[in-house]
């Protein structure tokens, strides 16, 4: 990879003090550390070092001021080369450059914030692919106060393929005392280390307003976990699975059940922002009697801010034990300013910082799988909160921007269960925006300790994978599909499309028609066409949204029956509605978007090419390819086509694309214009 140095990199800096990795280590791990957190940490940062020395893993430990991304990445791509001990992973402890990325929404789940137009700081996309993908290329723009920025090019590869896994340990800047939470959690992560637990207790929770508004997701979820997880269905207490529907009483119920140290693996599938977790919505009960009970104990935080006039405090002081007087507090504006009414509902339903901070987090591992949750250039972030706010939990997944509902975000998640460190497990989620917060290191204890270092291997055993396609552990096959992806196994697509069919395993399927996406094609669009009415919720939905992209008219009569009788699955209902629309060359959204591209006004015919980002208009290619030749239109527009019709990737028209612009001459055409093209070439290919 090409790296561009940027000011702060050409200036002399100081060289970074070094404790190298144990030489006995057969793997490595790089630690970088902040001057000011060494100082104050590295007694903890010591110990962890040498707890995961213990288990085989050498620890090499940069600590200085860092000054720009290219300091750390030129040591990580030295470390790699390493091939006597290589590196696994990276771990960025305190405070280490953060690099905004620009032109490479496509990475991303859902993103998609018009960078022309909104502050850069919002539109680009804060993640540490810089750093553990080493195949992508970025370009230097420069720096401020918010971070270092790069731009996405057309030299390196427009797929997200990590090669280490990384992690953050970053305190909040809104939390006090911040070396002293690290060194505890550092000491908490050490014990969890030296435990022999085995991944047998989970948590699902459901919220409102997502995906899981389905009943029919959360229903089968369930059935889904128990293949990933066997231990945790021995019996009926080490597995839970929560949905909002349960009342206005759930946020009290999940507050509990957030501090139970007893789950090994929680997951929260809700919406967020970086600084809360929306956990249920107004009018989740009727019952105001049920909901006094869970006021009371809100108000009793509230008291003690808030005292009131001297009227209203005795009203205050009754609402803790009288239901009458709590509805009356409650509902009546005399006695409850508007300010600390908004705060009682909100309490009711969200859950903020400072209510993370006062929990003690129990679970070993927390997925959010939500929007901005992991937002860790944020003063205060919620995946940081639940890390060192005093409890157990050891590491947090949690994502920088927003993300897509359907994303298949526990993706051969059941690898934690045999013993795989959290670190390869994240490594294998292709997304910009997806990140470890905390100990990337951590596993849990299992008996299969050949899979889980198999899986682990930075060089997949092409004969081990092709020999796990007959294993009787569903786990293993599907693995094994993954590995042989990874490893561009000849004949791929027929492999996958098999395996789809015959295999009577949930995960294994739909592991097989995720991977099938990766090779568009008749067998990914056969593939698609049964699983659109896959008894597995999951596997149809993947289904309509591939669907979505593929275009192919042989689709449509399925889809058509989905739309009208699959109330049932109102996730794929939905997609399957919307993969209809785009189909229809006569549907007002489609015309109006064609009449748009008609338009004198360049940010109309703009704001018309980014809604096929999103909708791919399939039938429209033909109209739209001439506009990359067209003269009369500026260059500013056809940057903006060349990239929207690189998320035709599934298309059934993708071929016919690529070919138009490989036609093209592109030592003719604008740099910038040009290398947009050879983007969207890889993107196709």
């Amino acid at each position: 990879m090409a790296l561009v140095l940027s000011a702060a990199t050409v200036c002399a800096a100081a060289r970074p003090g070094h404790v190298p990795a144990q030489k006995s280590a057969e793997t490595s791990l790089a630690l970088f550390v902040d001057a000011a957190t060494w100082e104050h940490c590295s007694e903890a940062i010591s110990s962890y070092r040498d707890i995961l020395g213990s288990e085989g893993l050498g620890v090499h430990i940069y600590h200085a001021d860092w000054e720009s991304p290219e300091q750390i990445k030129d040591i990580i791509l030295k470390l790699a080369d390493n091939g006597r001990q290589p590196l696994e992973g990276a771990v960025f402890v305190g405070d280490i450059p953060m690099v905004r990325i620009g032109g490479a929404q496509h990475l991303t789940t859902a993103f998609k914030m018009n960078e022309d137009v909104y502050d850069r700081t919002e539109s680009w996309v804060v993640s540490d692919r810089f750093y553990d993908d080493f195949d992508l290329d970025f370009r230097f723009v420069d720096s401020d106060t918010s971070g270092f920025y790069y731009r996405l090019t057309e030299k390196g590869s427009q797929r997200v393929e990590p090669d280490i896994y990384s992690a953050r340990m970053l305190v909040p800047r809104s939390m006090d005392d911040r070396y002293g939470r690290l060194n505890r959690y550092l000491e908490e992560v050490v014990r969890a280390h030296s435990e022999e637990n085995p991944l047998d207790n989970v948590f699902f929770y459901a919220g409102s307003g997502y995906n899981s508004d389905c009943l029919t997701i959360w229903r089968q979820k369930p059935l889904a976990w128990r293949e990933y997880f066997p231990e945790a269905f021995r019996k009926s207490s080490t597995n839970k699975f929560l949905n909002y529907r349960y009342g206005r009483d759930i946020m009290f119920r999940l507050f509990q059940e957030m501090q139970h140290s007893g789950y090994d693996l929680m997951e929260l599938s809700e919406h967020g922002a970086a600084d809360t977790q929306y956990i249920t919505s107004a009018g989740g009960s009727d019952n105001l009697r049920e909901d006094l009970t869970r006021i009371r104990s809100v108000l009793r935080q509230y008291y003690s801010r808030y005292r009131g006039t001297e009227d209203e405090q005795p009203f205050l002081e009754e609402a803790e034990n009288d239901y009458g007087t709590g509805l009356r507090f409650f509902t009546d504006s005399f006695y409850v300013r508007d300010a600390v009414r908004d705060s009682l509902e909100d309490a009711l339903d969200n859950l903020r910082l400072d209510r993370i901070a006062d929990l003690r987090t129990g679970p070993r591992v927390l997925v959010l799988n939500a929007c901005y949750n992991g937002s860790f250039y944020e003063e205060g972030y919620v995946a940081g909160h639940h890390l060192f706010n005093g409890g157990k939990c050891v590491v947090v997944q949690g994502n920088t921007v927003n993300v897509l509902q359907d994303k298949y975000e526990d993706e051969l998640m059941g690898v934690l269960a045999a013993g795989v460190r959290m670190g390869a497990w994240q490594k294998g989620l292709p997304y910009l925006e997806s990140h470890l917060v905390g100990d990337p290191t951590f596993r849990f204890s299992s008996p299969d300790g050949e899979f889980a270092s198999r899986y682990e291997a930075p060089e997949p055993d092409l004969q081990y994978w092709l020999r796990e396609l007959d294993s009787p552990e569903s786990l293993h096959r599907a693995a094994a599909l993954k590995k042989l992806h990874e490893l561009r196994a000849d004949g791929m697509p027929g492999l996958l499309l098999r395996t789809f069919d015959r295999d009577p395993s949930w995960q294994v399927r739909l592991e097989a028609l995720h991977l099938l996406s990766f090779y568009p094609g008749p067998e990914c669009t056969l593939a698609v066409l049964k699983a659109l009415d896959d008894p597995y919720e999951r596997i149809s939905r993947m289904a309509a949204r591939m669907a979505m992209f593929i275009g192919d008219p042989v689709l449509r009569a399925p889809l058509q029956k989905i739309a009208d009788e699959a109330a049932d699955r109102q996730r794929v209902q939905f997609l399957a509605s919307d993969a209809l629309q785009i189909m229809d060359s006569r549907d007002p959204s489609n015309l109006s978007c064609l009449d748009g591209l008609k338009s004198e006004s360049d940010e109309t015919k703009i704001s018309s090419i980014r809604f096929m980002r999103n909708y791919n208009l399939h039938f429209a290619v033909p109209e739209l390819l001439p506009m990359l030749s067209d003269e009369s239109l500026s260059t500013k527009v056809k940057i903006c086509m060349a990239e929207a019709l690189g998320w035709f990737r599934l298309s059934v028209n993708r071929d016919m694309i690529a070919d138009y612009i490989s036609s093209m001459d592109m030592s003719a055409l604008d740099p910038d214009y040009a290398a947009e093209l050879n983007k969207t070439l890889k993107r196709l290919k």
